[in-house]
């Protein structure tokens, strides 16, 4: 038997789909109060995409994989050579910019140099505003500075990105690459009928996995998501599975099918996978569910004659996902029956079975794309209930008796009518991609198995989130204990970005919802009216400390008095002190202290070596690096009002 392109699974047009770690807001060009004036605006300004050489398109498509469903194409769009600012009544200001691929089904947008502020938003939606993708916020900035957005169906979407006053300036992106999703009409003049993915593409007969036939799979169910692959060459639809390993430590392993991006270039650290995009339940919903995304991968290992591929998920999977790491098993099970749950055509879940052992299929198995599987690698699969399609490539084969994953799906013969024992799988199976390779990089036991015990088995667990979101926060006084308001508090952090929060009235300030177990650099400022409580009394007790009538006993005297920024006190300083008080000055001149100082606030005060300059410098001007694990909510400073050494300011 030789399987034929309508019967193998591979890379498949994708047409709906949501979007990552969106909130549910509405673009704010939408809102009532902005309404008028955007519709004044009318369109954004339009960036019409080059057309495309479908011959050769064609050609790439017979003498390759023929798989893709979309073209990239190389765009520089961003702030500074696209679009159209609008400035809103309130000092927020919003862009916009229609981009346009004529013939499109589909447009997605890939950035690079993708962050977004605190505060800020980006959407995607189609210009009758029916199709609506974000908002996607600073919680989507990634250490990459790489992101994507879509799909919008249609040949034209548009970008809006929204920023408040307060963070003018601090947003930026590029969008680099526009994806043109086509189908074969586009060559040949004929309508298809198969270029129809996503949400409710699939055939009517499959079941949703919360039907009573995957009552029994909630756990393993949890490990199964859809796949946007994501290659140089385009993009596609498959279904993989978690699974675990020996040390039980919780590192997101995906196992997949090889050919899901064999023959293309793959972009690993644009891969997406859709946690929970399913029904809540049996019925097929009238509108398209959410799901939890995870964007980006590395690869670990994958073979083309076991035809599987696992990657290493870069980010940890947040705790909502409540994803589950599926147990395996390297087994050829007898007297059992079999579960399979996937992603037909990018669909939500549906799941399907067999009342019958797998095979190890002991012939060649030719391929219409690709070459011919050897004997022996591959269970073969007849199905009692359900079906496959593309899309559903890489989905895990799952023992009934034990819960147990066996091998992923790489195709065979399907059927339209989910009839029994008419749909025929091939799936490459764990014990032979287990051993079956000379290098790590082509075989599975040394990832899965990290602590070489060899066993035959491995139960499942539940994924140990490291993703939480916390809160830090805490207190600014003066030395005095007097709150400080008005200070701004920033923190910095490699994948986030710089946020800023100004202290209340209180001198409290608060950064909630921070992505645990990153390291957040925080440091606070105020450089506002060098005069503040600034006087003579200030003057004498500095003249004091220099006679050695009055020495100061405070830590924090001394950089208060030391507005020259020498480590030492003398007449310099109060000449400059003097001059800021008479107003001959707004500042403390070159090289001179801020108007406030700040300190990490330590339990006691600490006194300086008498006569001297103080000897620990562990809290001086801080730069303090957290490591969120926990709500800090207790990370005080003390702010010392420059020449003010009687700690007089007001704020």
């Amino acid at each position: 038997m030789r399987l034929t392109a309508t019967t193998i699974i591979s890379l498949v047009f994708l047409l709906k789909v949501s979007a990552q770690a969106m909130e549910p807001i509405s673009p704010p060009s939408f809102e009532a109060e902005n309404a008028i004036l955007f519709a004044q605006k009318g369109i954004p300004p339009v960036v019409v995409l080059p057309k495309l050489d479908f011959k050769k398109i064609a050609r790439e498509d017979n003498e390759g994989p023929g798989t893709r469903f979309s073209v990239p194409i190389r765009t520089e769009l961003n702030f500074e050579n696209s679009g159209q600012w609008t400035e809103l009544n309130n000092g927020d200001r919003i862009w916009r910019l229609t981009i346009e691929s004529k013939g499109a089904l589909a447009l997605a947008f890939m950035y690079n140099d993708f962050f977004i502020p605190r505060g800020a938003m980006l959407f995607m939606y189609s210009p009758d505003h029916q199709q609506i993708k974000g908002a996607y916020t600073w919680k989507n900035n990634r250490k990459s500075r790489r992101f994507w957005t879509g799909l919008i169906r249609g040949n034209a979407a548009i970008v809006e990105y929204y920023e408040p006053k307060a963070v003018r300036g601090a947003g930026h992106f590029n969008i680099f690459r526009v994806d043109h999703a086509y189908s074969k009409k586009n060559f040949t003049g004929e309508e298809k009928t198969d270029n129809v993915f996503g949400f409710g593409a699939s055939f009517p007969c499959h079941e949703n996995i919360n039907c009573s036939t995957g009552a029994d799979w909630d756990a393993q169910k949890r490990g199964v998501c859809r796949i946007i692959v994501v290659v140089e060459e385009g993009m596609g639809y498959c279904s993989g599975s978690l699974l675990n390993n020996t040390s039980l430590d919780g590192t997101p392993y995906l196992l997949s099918a090889y050919h899901c991006q064999d023959g293309y270039t793959p972009v690993w650290d644009m891969y997406r996978f859709d946690f929970n995009y399913e029904s809540d339940g049996c019925d097929n919903p009238a509108t398209e569910p959410g799901f939890n995304s995870i964007l980006g991968c590395e690869y670990v290992s994958g073979r083309q004659q076991s035809d599987f591929i696992l990657v290493d998920l870069i980010p940890d999977i947040p705790g909502n996902v409540h994803a589950y790491l599926n147990g395996w098993s390297r087994l050829t099970p007898n007297n059992t029956s079999l579960v399979m749950i996937h992603h037909p055509k990018g669909d939500i879940k549906k799941i399907a079975t067999s009342n019958s052992s797998p095979i190890i299929w002991p012939n060649p198995i030719p391929w219409d794309v690709g070459p011919a599987t050897p004997a022996y690698y591959h269970f073969r699969v007849d199905y009692s209930t359900g079906t496959f399609q593309v899309g559903s490539s890489g989905s895990p084969l799952i023992d009934a008796s034990n819960g147990l994953v066996l091998g992923q799906l790489h195709g065979g013969v399907n059927d339209s009518l989910c009839s029994n024992n008419t749909t025929i799988g091939y799936y490459g199976h764990i014990s032979y991609a287990w051993h079956v390779g000379s290098q790590p990089q082509w075989r599975l036991k040394d990832w899965l198995d990290p602590l070489q015990t060899d066993p035959d088995t491995l139960h499942g667990m539940e994924y140990p989130s490291t993703v939480n979101y916390y809160t830090l926060s805490g207190k600014i006084t003066t030395p005095g204990g007097r709150p400080i308001a008005n200070a701004t508090v920033t923190i910095d952090n490699d994948t986030y970005g710089q946020q800023q929060v100004i202290t209340d009235t209180l001198g409290v300030y608060t950064f909630t919802d921070l992505p645990s177990s990153e390291e957040y650099l925080l440091s606070v400022s105020k450089d506002t009216l060098y005069a503040n409580g600034v006087s003579t009394f200030d003057i004498i007790l500095i003249s004091k400390h220099i006679l050695g009538i009055q020495p100061f006993e405070s830590y924090y005297n001394y950089y208060a008095a030391d507005v020259n920024n020498s480590q030492s006190i003398s007449t310099f300083d109060v000449i400059k002190i003097r001059k800021v008080i008479l107003g001959v000055t707004t500042d403390f001149g070159e090289g001179g202290v801020p108007s406030w100082q700040f300190f990490r606030s330590p339990t006691d005060t600490i006194p300086p070596v008498e006569g001297a300059w103080p000897a620990d410098t562990t809290y001086v001007f801080p730069s303090t690096t957290i490591l969120l694990e926990s709500d800090s909510t207790n990370v005080d400073f003390i702010g010392v009002k420059s020449g003010d050494v009687n700690d007089s300011a007001g704020f």
